[in-house]
């Protein structure tokens, strides 16, 4: 048995997707007989001689692009994920064998002769033809696990706001399998043995599926219609040519029809799916303050079984103006979790944008492992930030004043770890170590040689600015200690995955406040528990007026660049207003915001980091101006603490464009926010002096 080559496969898929004829399903030549309702969705079938159609149409109320991420699925957490949505218990496991980028085999096929059979791995952007297998449960006890392969070719046609997905069955007896496929069960175990062993199974052969999503502009909904067809006189001469495996005609109906049903829960997976992206509130964590409904003031007695919470926005609502709806499980979860939720927080989520959301499951907002490099290993934190340190020098080598901030930055990131040294000397009463000597005593002393004699001391570090005032020109031998020193005493801690915390990853401590009911104002802010506290030590140490410091904007730049967003940022935020004091952007440089209007606003809730995936799918920041003019998709702040544990702001970045964040860049950047906490309070004990 040869392989299949790629070129064959993609002249097979589109066999297979005109053989569909989606405009004229429904015209006056093809009568349907229906068979049952499902919510806005039909179910249609119809016979012609031994061919067997089956139709499922309806209306779903989500963009064309959301409707694509839940049925264009090329990896297979994803594939996994929405199989078991759609068909629940009925579907075992799965596994994306093949992917093909059918524009890349074409475009070389006109250059040369038919390619041979390509199974090596192609990179997911990009697919739009793959090889998948799906298991499903059997029908009754006597029976057997039903078993399908099949092509699953993606059409998009923008310019009829619309895409086609056709599925054509394949017989696992006419090519090779890749061997490196896995298949994905539901549970999220891999289990290669289950998808590629056919023993046992029935193959369900000469199917013919799809379907055909178009949005409807006027009514702001996307038309799905699926259509299936099945050939009894091919299925009977190849079940009795080729084995006995093959389902038989009734099983393979059922199983169509089973894929019909399934296609009317889009509704309320979409829905479903909305909710999973949102931060649900802890209602353990706070006592809403309201007496009364939120929806219909009715007043609320605590010992009436009619006061219930939202699970969104945290406040007491009686029973008719909430619904209790699914959220998105987790991966592997067995079962649905359900959550109250309001009228008002309802009409957000479903003004929410939802068309970058791609991650299935509702951890999205976790923290990454760390990628494997060509040798096997991780990236390391110190390492990357040490590199980027180095490059920012390179980068600046014209401009003094710049690579003096350079040395400045590198002289507080030391001395944190010289702090945390000695401090542990002292427990320890170790007097064998010698400290390094403070980076800003480099310029006063000759030579390089007398540096490493003559300083030891274990001062707290002077002030920088003066130096900075008093000296245009960096000293060279000083950027040459600086720059040794990142290499031999840069220590940023390695942080296991379960330590990479972030906030609001599960769960959220406060209420989402809304200033009416309309589903277009901005939710106010949130106020920590300490803010008195807080606003003193703002107010106080003049934070908001430290702006444009040379040594924040290096680790602004710094930390954009790692997370490859438009703008790093370091805010404070004041009473009413949020204050950026430092940027890597100019755009940003000293903007003054409202705090409702800033992110940074939730990021002081807490003293652990905020990482927002997707802030115009989140109903907390989606009317954001910001969020909606495009310019802040991706948020990742961490918050800036002060000596006193009080936090005063944020390091952040922002982008339009979605990223993931690995460990070692969750500790790289804990590492610069403490770094920037510690410029400002130097700053602040400089002015003070």
């Amino acid at each position: 048995m040869l392989p299949i080559s790629d070129y064959r496969l993609v002249l097979a898929a589109q066999r297979a997707a005109d053989s569909i004829q989606w405009d004229s399903l429904r015209g006056r030549n093809c009568v349907w007989e229906k068979k049952k309702t499902i919510g806005d969705f039909g179910i249609y079938t119809r016979h012609n001689g031994d061919v067997h159609h089956i139709m499922a149409s309806g209306s779903v109320s989500c963009s064309l692009r959301e409707m694509e991420h839940m049925l264009r699925t090329t990896s297979d957490e994803r594939y996994v994920t929405a199989m078991t949505e759609l068909h629940g218990t009925q579907f075992l496991s799965g596994a994306v064998l093949h992917r093909i980028n059918t524009h890349d085999v074409m475009a070389n096929f006109q250059q040369q002769e038919e390619p041979q059979a390509s199974l090596q791995p192609t990179p997911q952007e990009g697919v739009d033809l793959s090889i998948k297998a799906a298991t499903f449960a059997k029908a009754h006890m006597f029976a057997r696990n039903e078993q399908w392969y099949y092509l699953d070719y993606f059409q998009a046609q923008p310019e009829r706001e619309r895409f086609v997905l056709t599925m054509h069955s394949l017989n696992p007896c006419d090519f090779t399998l890749p061997t490196a496929a896995s298949a994905t069960s539901k549970d999220g175990s891999n289990n290669a043995n289950d998808a590629l062993d056919m023993q046992s199974k029935n193959q369900l052969q000469n199917m013919c599926a799809g379907y055909s999503v178009v949005f409807d502009k006027r009514r702001s909904v996307v038309w799905v219609v699926f259509y299936a067809q099945f050939d009894n006189a091919s299925a009977s001469s190849a079940s009795a040519y080729h084995n006995r495996d093959c389902a038989s005609t009734s099983t393979t109906r059922a199983r169509l029809m089973k894929l019909a049903t399934a296609t009317c829960c889009l509704p309320m997976l979409v829905r479903r799916r909305r909710l999973g992206v949102q931060v649900f509130a802890d209602l353990s964590a706070f006592t809403p303050p309201n007496t009364h409904c939120i929806g219909c003031t009715v007043a609320l007695l605590p010992l009436l079984s009619q006061r219930k919470r939202c699970h969104l926005c945290g406040y007491y609502v009686c029973l008719k103006c909430s619904t209790k709806q699914p959220r998105e499980r987790a991966f592997g979860s067995p079962r649905d979790r359900l959550a109250r939720v309001c009228f008002t927080c309802t009409r957000r989520v479903n003004t929410a944008n939802y068309d970058r959301v791609q991650v299935p499951i509702a951890s999205c907002a976790a923290i990454k492992p760390n990628p494997k490099n060509e040798q096997g290993g991780s990236e390391c934190a110190s390492h990357k930030l040490a590199e980027l340190l180095h490059a920012s020098m390179k980068k600046n080598a014209q401009e003094p004043l710049r690579q003096r901030a350079i040395v400045q930055v590198i002289q507080h990131i030391l001395e944190q770890d010289n702090i945390k040294r000695e401090s542990k000397n002292s427990e320890s009463k170790d007097d064998d170590r010698v400290s390094m000597p403070p980076l800003s005593l480099l310029s006063a002393s000759p030579s390089l040689s007398q540096r490493d004699t003559s300083s030891t001391s274990t001062s707290t570090r002077p002030s920088s600015n003066a130096n900075a005032k008093s000296s245009p020109v960096i000293d060279l031998d000083a950027e040459r200690y600086s720059l040794n020193a990142l290499e031999t005493q840069l220590h940023v801690p390695e942080l296991a995955l379960e330590d990479c915390v972030v906030a609001n990853a599960d769960s959220r401590a406060y209420p989402i406040s809304y200033k009416d009911e309309s589903a277009e104002g901005v939710p106010d802010f949130p106020v920590p528990e300490h803010e008195a506290r807080r606003m003193n030590v703002v107010r106080q140490i003049r934070f908001c007026e430290m702006l444009n410091l040379p040594e924040l904007e290096i680790i602004c730049a710094i930390a954009s660049k790692e997370l490859k967003c438009s703008a790093g940022l370091v805010t404070i935020v004041d009473k009413d207003m949020t204050h950026v004091v430092a940027s890597s952007a100019e755009g940003f440089q000293n903007v003054v915001v409202p705090r409702e209007e800033s992110i940074c606003a939730h990021t002081v809730m807490s003293d652990k980091p905020l990482l927002l995936p997707h802030c115009d799918a989140d109903i907390r920041f989606s009317k954001l101006a910001a969020v909606q003019g495009g310019a802040v998709n991706f948020y990742c702040g961490f918050p800036i603490i002060t000596s006193d544990n009080t936090v005063v702001g944020s390091m952040c970045c922002v982008g339009s464009e979605s990223h993931d964040v690995t460990q070692a860049q969750y500790a790289m950047l804990l590492k610069l926010a403490s770094t920037a906490s510690r410029v400002l309070e130097c700053h602040a004990q400089a002015h003070a002096a």
